[in-house]
């Protein structure tokens, strides 16, 4: 059985880290990344992360004891009433591994305190131990404590799923956990802990033949409690995270993406506040919740601030003019070459195709590795980092310098369809001059986007091709550009015909269901079209109409056809709207800001229809804040899109990724007028309420972009600027699950041909239960030339069940052929022993001729042949892994086939 890997995703709360890097409840710890969340008390022996000895994932808490007390220890950021705690331990003689979660470290302050002591897994109370089951030496087991109530102060012990203890009494009548203690009684005990666990409500992992999918079940799986589904798979640069507790399911792990560079080389620079500069180019709609870095000092608590602006740093390496400040923070550093993880209090988010610089400065300096041509990129499927300088703060002059690091992320998925429709390939009419085109309206019977569309060029060359659209019909504006948007302009290798070029649109077109958009291609080395009346070609997402020709906006030849294929994808968009209008502002430009309340795509903005004039539209994304309220103002944002002079109605195409807790700002007017309305002061996105605030700046947008933007939240008058949206999924992070998906793989080995007067036994591998294409349900099936004839191919085919429940298919293709049978002249060949563990021994009988010998896997692969030339001949087969073979025996023109099996 083979398996691959499907990620779900989990959301917990709460599962950041606070400024001060205090570890929040839920808690999960499986010791991947070492011991920065702890704090580390012992004064001798062993305490580590050790790859040595772990149930889940790679590392687990190794600890020695050296006294009482002595061991590792976590504050959390606030006290709470823990309803699930859940751990596994592991102890090498009779006592050791003590857990206590409770209300301080001292004493047995405690909800719960545990140990094995004299074999003994032992549990203290306020009334005293109570031992619950027996514990052999060096062997895990599962601890869960349930039912925990702070009224009556009582719990429930599980171990390994047993229910040992009912309404056990706490160590301490506390109100809730606040700390938590590990360590060993004594000098002489030696423990292990992993997948920790301490939350508010019950981890699980999803339920599905537990915790076993089966892959031909993935598109009707329903799961509690919801998860998303990672279509995109797991990513290459990842690394396996306990987040615990799991099922006794090896097969359960974890999962995220990362991006790492290097942690090698000496160079480094100690002055305060030193730092790194880098880009981030971004392949994907990326999110950023942490980084993994190298400083300078170790072993103490250090402080981080970490800077970004939207393009490179290149240029802007020695000031700090555009550059905004992430998050400031204490982390803590860890020892000399061990990655120091930095969790930050806010995400930061990097559309598709943009690149930002990145300043990361720490308050002792930083490490690095001086670049030398061949190191300086890092790049995986999602994201490239280009290194890169070094150097004091806002000075970073040494370069190059390769940034020492890890990148956290997550990655945004739309869901979509895609889909293409081609109208016809045979035009042999056009025109060749510069803007030569094709006008035709694309009618959307439900959301949809185009991606990219493909025509044919008049004349072969490199130039340029242009998409404009409008809203509505193209009839009646055929030979005016009036009203016509320019949708992208795209320089490409126009192939000569009648080949199609391809033509990848840099901006995306949304039309919404039921509406019709007017469009119009044309190129600089001309067009060519049909001169056809079949002019509607549909298919159940869109129909496209329309038959004119002729030269830049002066298109008079009918019909013409435009030839082509579009390439589109179904959405599933959703319009947020302020209101109507009530009122307007001239000249000054108004709109209004808002917290996004989940994450989504922008797939267009527009200017209601009902203000005249073209459409100026800008949209920010504030760095920490919403802006402040007038005659206070910020700089401190990036500009996802601006627009200008876009015709009145038109939807302006764009492709915006707003992660969830973003900071955006929307500013627009029609012509140089903003509309108002203040019948609300929400908008919904996606079925959640923002709350939008007046925002604006003292200057027109139609002659400058935003900048000192301000609000005004005791007015109501929200500039109105339609947003068009759609849903988006995050996958990653360190809340993710991964769960094996279960394939069986029949095998019923290479098609192939067979002497008529053989028999075939079809052996597809062990499984729960077989039904045969010959409607048999034995594990095996015997086929024979009975019904089938000479030279006739027949196909057979099994399904199979695991002990999952999942099914898999395979077939099989047998011809039997005529032969000249060995036995018919009185030759005997025989192998034995069958099966075998290694070597096989070919005997003969009345040959007479030398004996070609050739060796087959089941999937055609040659791996032996000899020439047999004595009665009795060995046929080693020991290097070969176990299976079934099909050996071939030729003398002259007569064969004989048969299968063998090493075991």
């Amino acid at each position: 059985m083979t398996k691959s890997l499907i990620l779900f995703v989990l959301i917990l709360s709460g599962a950041m880290l606070s400024k001060a890097q205090m570890p929040s409840i839920p808690f999960v710890e499986g010791f991947e990344h070492g011991l920065n969340k702890w704090v580390d008390l012992s004064t001798g022996g062993t305490v580590e992360a050790t790859a040595t000895e772990s149930i889940v994932g790679a590392q687990s808490l190794h600890i020695t004891g050296t006294g009482s007390g002595a061991g590792v220890q976590v504050d959390f950021t606030t006290l709470q009433e823990v309803n699930v705690i859940s751990y596994y331990v592991n102890v090498a003689g009779a006592n050791g591994g003590l857990f206590k979660a409770g209300n301080g470290h001292t004493g047995n302050n405690a909800v719960f305190s545990a140990e094995i002591t004299g074999g003994n897994f032992v549990v203290t109370t306020a009334a005293g131990p109570i031992t619950l089951c027996p514990v052999a030496s060096n062997t895990w087991i599962y601890v869960e404590v349930k039912n925990i109530n702070y009224t009556t102060h009582t719990y429930d012990v599980f171990i390994d799923g047993v229910l040992l203890g009912s309404k056990i009494g706490f160590a301490a009548a506390v109100p809730g956990v606040s700390t938590l203690d590990i360590y060993n009684q004594t000098g002489t005990d030696e423990a292990w802990w992993d997948a920790i666990y301490l939350g508010t409500d019950g981890f699980e992992l999803p339920e599905v033949d537990g915790n076993n999918v089966c892959a031909n079940d993935t598109a009707h799986l329903i799961f509690s409690p919801t998860i998303a589904l990672d279509s995109a798979g797991i990513n290459i640069a990842g690394t396996n995270l306990n987040i615990g507790p799991v099922a006794t399911d090896s097969m359960a792990n974890t999962k995220y993406p990362y991006l790492e560079t290097l942690f090698i080389g000496t160079a480094s620079w100690n002055s305060a506040w030193a730092g790194n500069m880098f880009d981030i180019s971004a392949k994907k709609d990326i999110s950023i919740y942490g980084f993994d870095v190298r400083p300078y000092v170790n072993n103490t608590v250090q402080q981080v601030k970490i800077y970004y602006r939207k393009g490179t740093y290149i240029g802007n390496n020695t000031s700090s003019t555009g550059w905004l400040l992430l998050d400031s923070l204490n982390f803590n550093a860890q020892a000399l070459n061990i990655p120091s993880e930095v969790l930050l209090t806010k995400t930061l988010t990097i559309p598709a195709g943009e690149t930002y610089g990145i300043f990361i400065s720490i308050s002792g300096g930083v490490r690095y590795t001086t670049g030398t041509g061949s190191n300086e990129i890092s790049s995986n499927d999602d994201l490239t980092i280009q290194s890169g300088a070094a150097g004091d703060y806002f000075n970073a002059t040494f370069s190059p310098r390769v940034w020492n690091g890890r990148i956290y992320y997550k990655t945004a998925e739309v869901q979509k369809e895609e889909h293409e429709i081609t109208t016809l390939t045979d035009g042999a009419v056009g025109g060749s001059g510069a803007g030569w085109g094709n006008m035709f309206d694309v009618s959307a019977k439900n959301d949809i986007v185009l991606d990219s569309l493909d025509f044919r060029s008049f004349n072969p060359g490199t130039g340029w091709v242009k998409v404009y659209y409008r809203e509505g019909s193209y009839v009646g504006f055929n030979t005016s550009q009036a009203g016509w948007a320019l949708l992208d302009s795209v320089t490409v290798t126009m192939l000569a015909t009648p080949s199609l070029t391809r033509v990848p649109l840099n901006n995306k077109l949304y039309i919404p269901a039921s509406k019709t958009y007017g469009i119009y291609i044309c190129s600089e080395f001309g067009i060519r079209y049909s001169n056809t009346t079949t002019s509607t070609f549909s298919d159940s997402n869109l129909v496209i109409t329309g038959n004119l020709g002729g030269d830049y906006f002066n298109l008079s030849n009918t019909p013409r056809v435009w030839n082509g294929t579009m390439y589109y994808s179904v959405r599933n968009v959703d319009v947020s709207e302020i209101g109507g209008a009530t009122g307007s502002n001239s000249g000054n430009v108004r709109g209004y800001c808002f917290v996004a309340p989940k994450d989504f795509h922008i797939k267009g903005v527009m200017i209601p229809s009902d203000v005249v004039g073209d459409q100026t539209i800008e949209i920010l994304r504030f760095a920490d804040s919403l802006p402040p309220v007038y005659a206070s103002f910020t700089n401190n944002f990036v500009s996802l899109g601006y627009w200008k002079a876009v015709p009145q109605g038109n939807i302006i195409p764009c492709d915006i990724f707003v992660a969830a807790g973003d900071y955006i700002g929307v500013y627009g007017c029609g012509g140089t007028t903003t509309s108002y309305c203040n019948a609300s002061t929400s908008i919904n996105i996606l079925g959640d309420t923002a709350h939008a605030t007046r925002s604006g700046m003292q200057y027109s947008l139609t002659t400058q972009q935003m900048t000192e933007v301000w609000t005004e939240p005791t007015s109501i008058n929200l500039g109105r600027i339609n947003l068009y949206i759609e849903p988006v999924t995050l996958h990653g992070g360190i809340d993710s699950v991964m769960i094996d998906v279960q394939t069986p793989t029949p095998d019923l080995g290479p098609d192939g041909d067979y002497c008529v007067q053989n028999t075939v036994v079809l052996d597809p591998g062990t499984f729960s239960s077989y039904n045969w294409s010959t409607m048999a349900t034995s594990s095996t099936i015997t086929v024979d030339s009975t019904g089938t004839g000479l030279g006739n191919p027949v196909q057979y085919w099994v399904t199979v069940t695991d002990m999952y429940g999942c099914t898999a298919s395979d077939t099989i293709t047998i011809t039997f052929i005529d032969c000249t049978s060995i036995e018919e002249n009185e030759m005997s060949v025989k192998v034995y022993p069958n099966p075998s563990d290694d070597i096989f021994y070919i005997s003969t009988e009345n040959v007479n001729e030398a004996m070609f010998v050739q060796v087959f896997s089941l999937d055609g692969r040659l791996v032996k042949e000899l020439n047999v030339n004595s009665p009795l001949e060995m046929l080693d087969m020991s290097s070969e892994l176990p299976g079934v073979y099909s050996i071939r025996m030729t003398i002259k023109d007569q064969v004989k086939e048969m299968r063998i099996v090493l075991q």
